[in-house]
């Protein structure tokens, strides 16, 4: 069980050390109980590009939380029903700008979500998503593209 999470890091691995900046997200899931906490963290060029604004300083990052949530954050939703999200904040620490929210979903089942952003072109046609999952003791790394 190991060796193929092993694979799976050193491949991804490999792709950050020549990604662009623009070319690569990372998203941090975390589920506990119905709660699901989430970190993005995106190049402050694509997050601009994602809400529409030429560019983005501290204070721009921070207004604009709740639109660069609407832009990466969809609906999740379980067999039970869609989870609702709480509010987004966001912070810009030197070229990224890191969004964190929860969303609180009924039922413990399996979450169905999609990220349509990676597929936006305005930021690159090379982007990719590298997404960490934590559930309870088990992890599991998967790279959108």
């Amino acid at each position: 069980m190991r060796a193929p999470l092993v694979l799976v890091v050193l491949a991804a691995s490999a792709r950050l050390a020549a990604a662009h900046p623009l070319d690569l997200g990372y998203l941090r899931v975390t589920q506990a109980g119905d709660t699901v906490a989430i970190t993005l963290d995106l190049d402050v060029n694509a997050a601009a590009i994602l809400i529409g604004v030429p560019m983005l300083d501290a204070p721009g990052t921070a207004a604009g939380a709740a639109m660069l949530a609407a832009a990466t954050l969809v609906p999740i939703a379980t067999s039970a029903g869609a989870c609702t999200w709480g509010p987004a904040t966001t912070a810009l620490v030197g070229k990224t700008v890191t969004l964190t929210s929860t969303a609180t979903c009924p039922g413990p089942e399996e979450r169905r979500w999609a990220f349509p952003f990676v597929h936006d072109h305005r930021i690159s046609t090379k982007f990719e998503l590298l997404v960490k999952e934590v559930v309870g003791d088990s992890e599991r790394l998967t790279l959108v593209d």
